[in-house]
Order: C-alpha cells, then sequence, then structure tokens
C-alpha cells in the first residue's frame, strides 16, 4: 500500500471536523509516516486527537506528543484516541519515539472550515 492510498482511507473533509463543540482531528500512521504530517486546527475548543493505525510498522508505532508528556504504542490496526483538551494557539509537534518521522497540528484562532 502507497501513502496515498492509506491517506485515501480518511477524505481531507472527515480530518478535522467540530460538533457539539468538540473539535475531532485524525492522523493515520503508516509504515515509516505519519499523514498528513501537519495539519491546521482551531484552538479554543476541546480536542481530540485519533490516530488511525494502517498496518502501521516499527517505531511510527512508538506515538509521543513530547510537550503534553504523551507516550502511547500504537496498534499495528485500529485507531488510538489522545484527548489533548483545549489548545491555545501555536505548533504541536508529535514523532514517533525515535524522532525519525515527526510531524505537527497548527492550532490557530481562524475556523478551520
Amino acid at each position: 500500500m502507497t501513502g496515498d492510498e492509506a491517506d485515501a482511507a480518511t477524505p481531507p473533509g472527515e480530518r478535522v471536523t467540530v460538533a457539539d463543540g468538540r473539535q475531532r482531528v485524525v492522523i493515520t500512521a503508516v509504515e515509516g509516516a505519519y499523514q498528513p504530517r501537519n495539519l491546521d486546527i482551531q484552538a479554543g475548543l476541546p480536542t481530540t486527537l485519533i490516530v488511525r493505525s494502517d498496518r502501521a510498522q516499527g517505531c511510527v508505532r512508538s506515538f509521543v506528543i513530547p510537550s503534553l508528556g504523551v507516550e502511547k504504542i500504537l496498534p499495528v490496526n485500529g485507531d488510538t484516541v489522545i484527548d489533548l483538551g483545549v489548545l491555545n494557539p501555536g505548533r504541536l509537534a508529535y514523532s514517533c519515539g525515535m524522532g525519525m518521522y515527526t510531524g505537527r497540528l497548527n492550532i490557530t484562532d481562524k475556523a478551520i472550515s
């Protein structure tokens, strides 16, 4: 499966959604990458991050958000739900445990459409 095929599992419009005052953010963990690497999300909303594993292998399964103290071991397949709380504007970096595969959430005051 190529990265493009894995990324197609979650359509772009469903990567960041807001319902009932809560933001839901979906990234996909595949062998050797997190997709998409960067996402724009909205500040000031309770936020749930869902890391969707799709045949994830290797160190990509060790998912960390250092600034929040989050450390999770992802399954090969399936969802890992992480409550991020209410985020302030800025950038939230995440990576594999070794720092080889990285990504970030760009948190803005502007509503995401």
